[in-house]
């Protein structure tokens, strides 16, 4: 069943045992993604989720209301055909990390920085031997070429649904670094949003924060959140 449609045209919503993986059935329609293709994934709880998307549907299916969904179907129709170029994208963010690039001003800031960064680059060290330098200031510094091969290594036995939540993960933080902490189950998303919004969180405590940006907090807030039920969904049976 392809879901471009508004308009619930359901009525019960189960889970099958696919090869590769699990289905969603509505009714006796299997769930596709909107290009078509059937969405199965291998994770039998991960399936469930998506199930209870779409069975707390209304009389109008709101895809923004299913982050669960959207993340598979991303995965399905897009990842396997834009493997190279997110890997790509993934690395072009390694080389210029958020959590690589410090203040020197004011000390309060640069404690911050320091207090919320430096261990996310001490564990990817530790747990992917990626050792990444740090600067003070704006101007670009050259990773190690060691450093990003591992990481790239790493990145490139990921199968397109991890991978897909670690893309949008790492675009929303603009750190592979924050990203890979966070999908892997070392930081939860309160502590994810703390670390990409820093600098933000810093001045609103001196400025305060106007409704725009605390709008996009929330959104942000959200959707990390979401990226961590999904991997934890994931990688469950």
């Amino acid at each position: 069943m392809i879901w471009q449609t508004l308009k619930r045209l359901y009525t019960t919503v189960s889970i099958a045992a696919q090869e590769g993986g699990f289905s969603v059935v509505l009714d006796s329609q299997l769930l596709c993604t909107p290009s078509g293709l059937p969405l199965i994934v291998p994770s039998r709880s991960l399936a469930v989720g998506i199930a209870d998307e779409w069975q707390v549907q209304g009389s109008k299916i709101r895809p923004f209301t299913m982050p669960l969904t959207q993340l598979a179907s991303t995965a399905i129709d897009r990842m396997p055909f834009l493997r190279q170029e997110g890997l790509a994208t993934l690395m072009a963010l390694a080389a210029t990390d958020l959590v690589c690039y410090r203040a020197t001003a004011p000390p309060a800031l640069v404690e911050h920085q320091q207090t919320q960064w430096q261990p996310l680059l001490d564990w990817i060290a530790q747990r992917y031997g990626a050792s990444l330098m740090v600067t003070a200031g704006v101007m670009p510094i050259v990773q190690s070429p060691v450093a990003l091969a591992k990481l790239h290594a790493i990145l490139s036995e990921m199968d397109s649904l991890h991978l897909a939540a670690l893309y949008r993960a790492a675009t929303l933080c603009s750190s592979l670094v924050i990203a890979l902490a966070l999908v892997d189950g070392n930081i939860s998303a309160d502590v994810a949003f703390a670390a990409t919004q820093l600098d933000l969180l810093f001045q609103g405590e001196h400025w305060g924060i106007d409704d725009e940006v605390a709008a996009r907090h929330s959104d942000l807030h959200a959707e990390l959140h979401a990226l961590v039920r999904f991997t934890a969904l994931l990688q469950a049976t």
